[in-house]
């Protein structure tokens, strides 16, 4: 799946959290926070759409390490043309922007358009979600718990409750 992000919508977006005093360092941080997205969605690929640098060619794309493609138009309104027209070319990607001509034009492109609002959200309900899953071991089963025991000869010093029985729904004369 391909998500294009409409770079200062998201950065500057009231639900977004940036950090950094430059320009340069609040871009850096989206990055490096798309980044540990992409680490949880490892399907999708990101391309982060900046209104641009003087040094950089127009649509020139910077890919660092993390895997993370930046795209940098340098003249105004650039960036809106550049995320329309990777809409176009890559039918089905999904955009994150709050501009509602980008989002119109994306959206005649058979785009799927996100707000950054749902996106934040949807982003921060996988990364509670997938802490919590690191939080919890999964459960072993009793018989792994004997193995373990056994192994290092402690079944006879630790017990181990049975487990329980399932239950069975009651028919209607409390019959199972």
């Amino acid at each position: 799946m391909l998500l294009i992000i409409d770079g200062y919508n998201l950065l500057f977006h009231e639900d977004w959290h940036t950090l950094g005093s430059s320009l340069e360092e609040q871009r850096e941080h989206l990055i490096k926070e798309l980044a540990q997205y992409r680490k949880r969605h490892a399907n999708v690929k990101i391309i982060v759409v900046f209104d641009g640098r003087l040094w950089v060619g127009p649509y020139d794309r910077l890919i660092p390490a993390s895997g993370i493609e930046v795209i940098y138009a340098t003249a105004e309104g650039r960036a809106d043309e550049t995320v329309v027209a990777l809409s176009h070319q890559c039918s089905g990607a999904r955009v994150v922007t709050a501009d509602r001509k980008v989002a119109q034009q994306a959206r005649a492109n058979q785009a799927v358009v996100i707000n950054p609002t749902d996106f934040l959200r949807e982003w921060r309900h996988s990364a509670n979600r997938l802490a919590d899953e690191e939080k919890t071991p999964p459960p072993h089963s009793a018989d792994e718990i004997k193995d373990w025991l056994h192994y290092f000869g402690l079944e006879a010093e630790i017990p181990i409750p049975p487990s329980p029985q399932p239950r069975h729904k009651r028919g209607k004369r409390g019959k199972p």
